[in-house]
């Protein structure tokens, strides 16, 4: 389900499915009080939820563009564009939202092959990195050629475009399950968050 668009270059984020609002857990941080500032001092601009939000898509979404990253990298990712700060991070409505929000990526019986692809892409990947042409055997003769390295390289290709084959076709699974529930209609900017809370 897919309830972002996230804009890096402005780190701004649109509401693009009103299921956000349906969702009690991402409905609170929307609420106007807790979103109260120096510069906002009403709530309405939901600065805060905002922030928040481009935390949850950056870290957890299938679509962010850290999304082939490790756990480590997407959370500093996360942290760097939302700009949250270690009280907001460890906020309670913050928390349980993004429980909820990584149990919506979830629900997409798709994603956990596309991570299995991923997992096996990064054992070749150590596979290839441990390679050592020093090595030999009892004879004295090397392990691990660079010949036949070039070889397997050759077949490390089919296997990316398997990759980006098995991705586009798990995010059309994802487009398309997300219309059919909004009858594909796409639900206004962030800014009219106000009139659905």
């Amino acid at each position: 389900m897919k309830l972002f668009i996230y804009n890096q270059k402005a780190s701004d984020i649109e509401i693009n499915k009103v299921d956000v609002f349906i969702n009690r857990y991402l409905k609170a941080c929307c609420d106007f009080k807790r979103n109260q500032c120096e510069a906002d001092p009403v709530g309405e601009k939901l600065l805060l939820a905002k922030k928040e939000f481009i935390y949850m898509y950056v870290r957890y979404d299938y679509d962010s563009y850290t999304e082939s990253y490790e756990d480590y990298e997407r959370e500093d990712c996360a942290i760097s564009d939302s700009g949250l700060t270690k009280e907001e991070l460890n906020d309670v409505v913050f928390i349980a939202a993004c429980n909820e929000y990584k149990k919506i990526q979830d629900r997409n019986e798709y994603y956990p092959l596309l991570n299995s692809a991923r997992r096996l892409c990064l054992k070749i990947q150590e596979y290839w990195d441990s390679i050592d042409f020093t090595v030999t055997d009892k004879n004295g003769k090397a392990v691990n050629t660079p010949k036949e390295a070039i070889e397997g390289l050759k077949q490390l290709e089919p296997i990316v475009e398997r990759i980006d084959g098995l991705k586009r076709a798990v995010r059309k699974k994802n487009v398309d399950s997300s219309e059919s529930i909004s009858g594909g209609q796409i639900e206004g900017l962030f800014d009219r968050a106000s009139k659905a809370v």
